[in-house]
């Protein structure tokens, strides 16, 4: 915006920037990853392996459980 110092990002902030992202994360972790786990675990217990949603929830736990140790990860590597 015509290089105007009111339109400048500034990131003199950056510890509350990253503790806004941690928070989110944990957020999504809890309300998302974790529920989605669940709901997959408990739904292998009325299929079997013939079918295409057993497969569909093996791959949603198995992806799920990735994303949270990701997730984990890049949480304590910001909080050093």
């Amino acid at each position: 915006m015509f290089n105007l110092a009111s339109f400048k990002a500034d990131m003199l902030k950056n510890d509350k920037f990253f503790k806004r992202i941690n928070r989110y994360e944990l957020f999504q972790i809890t309300f998302v990853y974790l529920l989605t786990i669940i709901a997959s675990s408990y739904n292998l217990f009325y299929t079997w392996y013939g079918r295409q949603i057993f497969w569909i929830d093996i791959e949603n736990i198995a992806v799920s459980t990735l994303l949270v140790i990701y997730k984990l990860v890049v949480i304590f590597e910001a909080e050093k």
